[in-house]
């Protein structure tokens, strides 16, 4: 299932910390029509310095994006890719808007998309550089302030290409269930994760789904079952996946009914375009009165994204 939402509104200054802004804009629809239980309302991002705000650490970094923006959608077209039904969502008047998805259809051209230029890329370290902070970590681990830690830079290009074509070429390279496309801010995020960090249903169930483990798909048929038994068998990659399980069934069971945390998947392999996953899914229900808001503040940033424990290793 796709959707492309219409903004009403965009917001990336919260007056105060964001989960805080989200709970006092808190919006609830009806979900009985709404395909997949997908709702309008507020669609964004957290970025991961928020860590700061749920786990009351500095990460070391300001990004130079915000570190959250939140777009109030009042319109969505929602494709079901499987059996190619459209479906509009609009929060006034969905007649209207149908009248209008209609009459630009009418006048649509398939556009013509531009080939992006050839560039170059910058990383953010050197190998020698990388290198060093990879043996740091290392050390942090035999001193035992550690037992995982999550290692990640950053690459630039010298390009401004269309985010829209840009997306479309993602997609078609590398699509997954979770991929995304948010213009907001003036920033456009971009997203092809096969990873999903957390979903509060109406009925309170809270699920995560968290990768660690990874390998690249073979050329042919038979080296592609043979990385895939490969990561299956290796013992450092469950040994990671089973580190971040226990630490999202701890973050989850903190908001959680007594004794409703479970392990539902253990060790999964999904597979992609480019890529063998290892996957578990961790779920509980919420405790009375609480929201995923509060689901949110416990459980982000994704110990997937930092290692394990999580205050540790996000200092680290």
């Amino acid at each position: 299932m796709s959707y492309v939402g219409v903004a009403a509104s965009v917001t990336t200054d919260f007056g105060g910390p964001v989960l805080d802004w989200l709970r006092a804009s808190r919006f609830d629809a009806d979900t009985a029509a709404a395909p997949s239980g997908f709702t309008l309302g507020w669609v964004g991002w957290l970025g991961y310095e928020v860590a700061g705000q749920t786990m009351g650490v500095t990460t070391g970094r300001a990004s130079r994006y915000p570190d959250s923006a939140w777009l109030f959608v009042d319109r969505c077209i929602a494709f079901d890719h499987t059996s190619g039904e459209v479906t509009l969502l609009a929060l006034d008047d969905v007649d209207a808007y149908r009248k209008l998805v209609e009459a630009a259809l009418a006048s649509a051209e398939v556009p013509v998309l531009p080939t992006p230029p050839p560039t170059t890329v910058q990383w953010a370290y050197t190998d020698s550089e990388y290198v060093g902070m990879i043996e740091a970590c290392q050390r942090a681990i035999r001193e035992g302030d550690a037992y995982q830690l999550c290692l990640t830079t950053e690459a630039q290009v010298r390009a401004t290409p269309d985010p829209f074509t840009t997306y479309l070429a993602l997609r078609a390279s590398s699509p997954t269930h979770h991929g995304a496309l948010l213009v907001a801010g003036g920033v456009a995020v971009l997203s092809a994760s096969p990873e999903q960090f957390l979903t509060v249903s109406p009925d309170g169930s809270v699920e995560s789904k968290p990768i660690k483990g990874t390998r690249a798909r073979g050329a042919t048929a038979e080296s592609d079952k043979r990385q895939r038994l490969e990561l299956e068998s290796s013992e450092k990659e469950r040994a990671e996946n089973l580190m971040i399980v226990d630490l999202m069934r701890n973050d989850i069971g903190r908001v959680s009914r007594v004794g409703s945390v479970t392990v539902t998947s253990l060790l999964a392999v999904e597979s992609y375009a480019q890529v063998h996953q290892l996957v578990s899914t961790v779920r509980g229900q919420l405790a009375d009165g609480l929201t995923a808001i509060d689901a949110i503040a416990v459980c982000f940033p994704a110990g997937s994204m930092t290692g394990a424990p999580k205050q540790s290793a996000t200092r680290i």
